[in-house]
């Protein structure tokens, strides 16, 4: 609340905010606002201060990326992807490979990708070369998560393996929702209606782990994920 009481007030933009964290938490605070946000990006920050200060700096690019298709300017997301965090993506590092995965799966909902588009195999092969650093992964669940929507939305058998390894080292609740996420078992993602409020965690995260949860079901049953959309909305009520 009070970064977006301080962002409403012009102290930020009179301020100057340049380094990635700071960029970072208005994205997250203008994200129902992406011509706002947009705007806030082009016109105060100097991208050439963001690249090597910190992870954010190349996180940064998911979140113009979501900004612009939320604008539906579709194809200056799909050239950012390619120009700007592509580039930086390696498999010795997890973030960017989850960023690029997000955006992916963003691209194939949006009809971004083409059929013979060979992005995802490529990222894929990349996924699979950072196999031996998973054992991180029970600390960090949410790039777990963008690898499990990825081998579900873009049905790429060396994704789906990958995600399987991945899930296998994750701690629970979380391995229990992702597994049955991977095997479309619709049943066990309702059962797992309120498993996050084990977790702890900001309510932004929860909120994020939730809409997996239910975007999960909606790949097969999209009615019974309407109905856990209102039974959700009943909840915050």
């Amino acid at each position: 609340i009070a970064l977006v009481e301080e962002y409403n007030s012009s102290k930020l933009l009179e301020e100057s905010w340049i380094h990635p964290f700071a960029v970072h938490a208005v994205c997250h605070v203008l994200a129902t606002n992406p011509e706002e946000g947009l705007r806030y990006v082009e016109t105060v920050i100097d991208p050439s201060l963001w690249v090597g200060s910190s992870f954010f700096a190349i996180h940064l690019y998911y979140h113009i990326i979501t900004l612009l298709m939320d604008c539906n300017r579709l194809n200056e997301a799909d050239a950012m992807y390619n120009d700007k965090l592509w580039p930086l993506v390696h498999e010795e590092d997890l973030y960017t490979l989850s960023d690029a995965s997000g955006v992916l799966c963003r691209f194939k909902v949006a009809e971004v990708l083409a059929h013979n588009d060979t992005r995802p195999q490529q990222l894929s092969a990349r996924w699979v070369r950072a196999a031996c650093q998973f054992h991180h992964l029970s600390n960090i669940p949410f790039f777990v998560m963008n690898l499990t929507m990825m081998a579900a939305l873009l049905e790429e058998s060396g994704t789906h393996e990958c995600a399987e390894a991945a899930v296998s080292r994750c701690r629970e609740p979380f391995r229990q929702v992702f597994r049955a996420a991977l095997s479309a078992d619709v049943d066990a993602l309702q059962a797992s209606r309120d498993v996050w409020t084990s977790i702890g965690g900001s309510k932004g995260q929860v909120d994020i782990l939730e809409k997996f949860r239910i975007w999960a079901i909606g790949c097969r049953a999209p009615r019974l994920a309407a109905e856990e959309l209102r039974k959700a909305a009943r909840s915050e009520e």
